[in-house]
């Protein structure tokens, strides 16, 4: 049956059939023509489980806070106090792009929706400046990939869910490599900005400039303390503090900053809702996939079949980092991980390996396939709000990419950076 379930679902995906409908397809059919006594009504069942989970609950709140920042005036804040901080540097812009981005990544917990908000806002900035349109493309796109890892991360809520985990300590477990990867980030672009003589950023270092913007911000800069505070203060779970969150922002953005009309809120709850089905169909339609592989034993199979291979875990988890990343530039995260986790998790419960380690090691798999050449979601996004040729980014990326990947080495030879926060959270 799992083969005739592969089969289809590629052939439904060269069809260019949305993944959703592909994954329930593709399941349907292979029970159809299979000798199996399932029935049909297996599959509205699943997936009808799949999404029956309280944790998915913070997925639409978590966006809805993302979109709702983007209209009320967070972003700008947010860009003009990563400026007071990083002063007058060569390429400054560059570097206000990806700490101003991972603020923005530690509100909106989409890659994708940072990577547009960030384009919006500096593009035309960086442009005003004479940066190369190729290169300020790329910087944009690697400020987003930290939005699937530093938390509050809807990949990480989908992981979370679909690995049985604690999603409070995956989102720990993703702050320290954010951060990591932000300040790679950094360095690879001021490097880059000195050689090509990029003009200094204009910036008030003054204490009072920062006062200044850090008192115009400090009520954007509440909500990732609300989200991290209350889920490690053990005062609301994840799903609780997506709710609470939402209500905050809206609260900022309409009564305090008043930069977003009331008249424009339901317009972008019904968008959230839209971002929201369409990730929740992706997840009940993986679910078909995880029923049928674990009914024909797919996984045990495949972990005896890498196993058999090599039985070091260094080596196993290198093999299954790269399927990630692969994964990572054909589908959005959250179908990776619903599609990917239930065949990956028995080997590496068998390996020992400690499954919040691995899946935030998977989540910046996922995070670094989204500016991974060719098909990269942000690599999409950035070339279509600077209005530049695909091929001018890609030209750009490969040093990113470079940095990227040197970052997820340090973490693999390193745990303890990745579980140093769980674990005090666990203690």
């Amino acid at each position: 049956m799992s083969g005739i379930f592969f089969a289809f679902f590629f052939l439904f995906a060269v069809l260019a059939v949305p993944i959703a409908f592909s994954l329930a397809a593709a399941g349907t059919v292979a029970i159809w023509l299979s000798s199996s006594p399932l029935p049909l009504t297996t599959i509205p069942q699943r997936m009808f489980a799949a999404v029956d989970s309280f944790p998915f609950l913070a997925i639409p709140f978590f966006i809805l806070v993302g979109d709702m920042m983007s209209g009320s005036g967070i972003t700008r804040r947010l860009v003009d106090l990563a400026a007071s901080v990083v002063g007058a540097i060569h390429g400054g812009l560059a570097i206000i792009t990806q700490v101003a981005g991972s603020m923005m990544d530690a509100m909106s917990g989409s890659s994708a929706a940072s990577t547009a908000a960030m384009g919006s806002v500096m593009l035309p900035e960086m442009a005003r400046q004479n940066y190369d349109k190729g290169w300020s493309a790329a910087v944009v796109a690697a400020s987003g990939v930290t939005g699937v890892i530093i938390p509050p991360s809807i990949t990480a809520v989908v992981y979370g869910s679909v690995a049985g985990v604690s999603i409070g300590q995956l989102f720990m477990g993703g702050v320290l490599p954010g951060f990591m990867i932000v300040a790679s980030m950094c360095i690879l672009f001021a490097i880059q900005a000195k050689r090509r003589n990029y003009p200094k950023q204009e910036a008030n270092r003054s204490i009072k400039g920062f006062t200044l913007s850090l008192r115009r911000s400090v009520l954007a800069l509440m909500i990732p303390m609300i989200v991290l505070g209350g889920i490690y203060g053990g005062i609301f779970t994840p799903t609780e503090a997506g709710a609470v969150t939402a209500v905050y922002t809206f609260i900022v953005g309409v009564f305090i900053y008043r930069e977003l009309p009331l008249h424009k809120v339901w317009p972008l709850i019904i968008r959230s809702a839209i971002t929201t089905a369409a990730i929740m169909l992706v997840v009940a339609g993986a679910n078909v996939l995880g029923f049928v592989v674990t009914f024909e034993r797919v996984p045990q199979a495949v972990a005896g079949f890498m196993l058999a291979l090599s039985e070091n875990p260094t080596i196993i988890m290198m093999i299954l980092m790269l399927i990630f990343l692969l994964a990572g530039m054909f589908v959005t995260a959250s179908a990776a991980v619903v599609i990917l986790a239930p065949i990956v998790l028995p080997i590496v419960t068998s390996l020992g390996i400690d499954p919040i380690f691995f899946g935030v090691l998977a989540v910046v798999n996922l995070g670094i396939g989204t500016v991974t050449p060719p098909l990269g979601i942000n690599l999409f996004i950035v070339s279509g709000i600077a209005k530049v040729p695909l091929d001018r980014v890609l030209r750009e990326i490969w040093p990113v990419l470079a940095v990227l990947l040197f970052d997820l080495l340090i973490l693999m030879m390193f745990p303890q950076i990745v579980l140093f926060l769980p674990e005090l959270m666990r203690n």
